[in-house]
């Protein structure tokens, strides 16, 4: 009998390894910074630190401004932008893009 529990918990193991695996793969990051260019479906955007990131945006991206709803058109170099997304191969690609608010 507990030769059969000890199998039992390594099989759960051996199932549950690429779960754990995906998981991580698909980790949320998170570009703050301001947009230095755009070019296609790339956003290039130098962050505080003086570093730059790819924000890469697609069908699904969703854009916002304050609390209202915006368009990849409302993109433009010089604004700041905060994105969510999962690391890619080459950037982030964005689940959403919040642009701040324009000031008056």
């Amino acid at each position: 009998m507990k030769m059969w529990l000890m199998y039992l918990a390594i099989l759960t193991l051996v199932v549950a390894a690429p779960s754990v695996a995906t998981a991580k793969a698909t980790h949320s990051h998170k570009v703050a910074g301001t947009i230095s260019s755009i070019k296609g479906n790339n956003v290039t955007v130098k962050e505080a630190d003086g570093k730059t990131v790819t924000v890469m945006l697609d069908s699904k991206t969703q854009f916002t401004r304050g609390k209202a709803t915006a368009e990849r058109s409302a993109l433009k170099v010089g604004e700041h932008i905060v994105a969510h997304g999962t690391n890619e191969k080459g950037g982030v690609l964005a689940t959403t893009v919040k642009i701040s608010k324009k000031n008056s």
